[in-house]
């Protein structure tokens, strides 16, 4: 049965990630590694926590609670998805900024350019400010320290990270001698640009800012993140949910810090339409992860 399910659930998952998903409505029940127990999630969910238990080779067991059949329940994708997707394809704007030479100072210290990475047609899209050591070292964005705490929350969130969007408004990483540095506002204006460009093919429903600077390049809000956090803007048309920086969070690991940051990503959730449990509303980010 073990094997049986995690196959079912892997299947569903390659559907799910390139293209013929979400799908909703069913209940599986699952005992995962991460965090353990049983519990009863969504299809979705419970794919994205079987992807995080074979990514940290957790134990996957569990039992169809309805019968579920995942082999005839879903269509091929029809010509009209196969062909939205190839219009979302992301590569020509990728190649255009991996050659862009606007900010010549960057150009000549970055080692890539960190475009972004995840499902093009992902419903939930993460922003941050611009790629730090680790991401112009590996070419990805959120791959460090605060990287690993992003995907903690996306993980509890229910998704996989190939299941959602990541990408930064800075597409270089900002020199400095001393090590990383807030992105100018002159940097962050030439970048604009391929962010609007990016986020326009993908179309998520729901953007997560990730910290002040972020929120300024997209929004220029009069006020604050700290003022902002939590409340539903607007971006492009976009429902947009200011939060803190995953960085800050670490610089300030209190519980009200985790817990708002936390808070702020369930919100963006719901907007999707998910309901969020009571142990889920209670979690708090682990900042040793």
């Amino acid at each position: 049965m073990e094997s049986d399910l995690i196959g079912k659930l892997q299947r569903e998952a390659y559907k799910v990630i390139y293209g013929h998903g979400p799908v909703t409505g069913q209940e599986i029940t699952v005992t995962h590694g991460i965090p353990g127990g049983w519990k009863r999630c969504s299809e979705l969910e419970a794919v994205g926590m079987v992807y995080a238990a074979v990514e940290k080779n957790c134990s996957v067991t569990g039992q169809l609670a309805i019968g579920w059949d995942v082999t005839d329940r879903l269509p091929p994708a029809t010509q009209e998805e196969k062909q939205d997707r190839i219009q979302r394809c992301l590569d020509p704007l990728r190649r255009k900024v991996a050659k862009c030479q606007k900010c010549p100072h960057l150009v000549s210290t970055r080692r890539q350019t960190v475009f972004g990475e995840g499902d093009p047609r992902a419903e939930l899209a993460f922003v941050g400010e611009a790629p730090g050591e680790d991401e112009d070292r590996q070419g990805r964005p959120f791959v460090g320290r605060a990287g690993k705490l992003l995907t903690q929350v996306i993980n509890r969130l229910g998704f996989y990270r190939r299941q959602v969007y990541i990408c930064n408004v800075l597409k270089c990483r900002p020199d400095a001698a001393s090590g990383n540095r807030k992105p100018t506002r002159a940097e962050m204006l030439e970048c604009l640009p391929y962010l609007k460009a990016q986020l326009g093919q993908v179309r998520p429903k729901v953007i997560v800012i990730l910290g002040g600077t972020a929120l300024e390049a997209m929004l220029e809000p009069e006020e604050s993140i700290s003022r902002l956090r939590g409340e539903v803007l607007d971006w492009q048309g976009t429902p947009a949910i200011p939060t803190w920086h995953p960085a800050y969070v670490l610089r300030n690991p209190t519980p009200q810090v985790r817990r708002e940051f936390w808070s702020d990503c369930l919100e963006a959730v719901r907007l999707l339409g998910y309901v969020v449990r009571k142990d889920d509303a209670l979690w708090l980010p682990r900042v040793n992860a």
